[in-house]
């Protein structure tokens, strides 16, 4: 190898040899881009439609717990007013307990002023 050879500047067939792959390089450079690019797109989307389906179930949770706050009220109103039906309904019972026994009283007094009148009765009538 002489001197010559290597001062010698890169001939038109050296560049044409490498031009190919310096341009391959270059147009798979600009492709990873390109899908780099592209994935950073599909991320924010996906991030958006992450942060629609958090604020949808945020306010799916708030609809269940305005639900179940309501229903926890109509129990307590529930429970509240059949214990004032039990207690109606156990007065109710006592009063009528009460009544039959003052009807069963009278009947048993009126049996023994029946009993007396026959008595006076056949007393007079000996």
């Amino acid at each position: 190898m002489s001197s010559d050879d290597i001062n010698q500047t890169p001939d038109d067939q050296d560049v044409q040899t490498t031009q190919p792959t310096i341009t391959a390089v270059f147009r798979l450079l600009r492709e990873v881009q390109a899908g780099l690019a592209r994935l950073e797109e599909r991320e924010a989307r996906f991030e958006e439609r992450l942060t629609r389906l958090e604020e949808g179930q945020a306010k799916l949770n708030s609809r269940f717990d305005a639900v179940e706050s309501r229903l926890d009220r109509e129990f307590a109103r529930i429970d509240a007013r059949f214990a004032e039906m039990s207690e109606q309904m156990k007065l109710g019972f006592q009063n009528l307990s009460d009544k039959i026994e003052r009807s069963r009283l009278h009947s048993e007094a009126d049996y023994h002023d029946l009993l007396r009148r026959i008595r006076d009765l056949e007393s007079k009538a000996s």
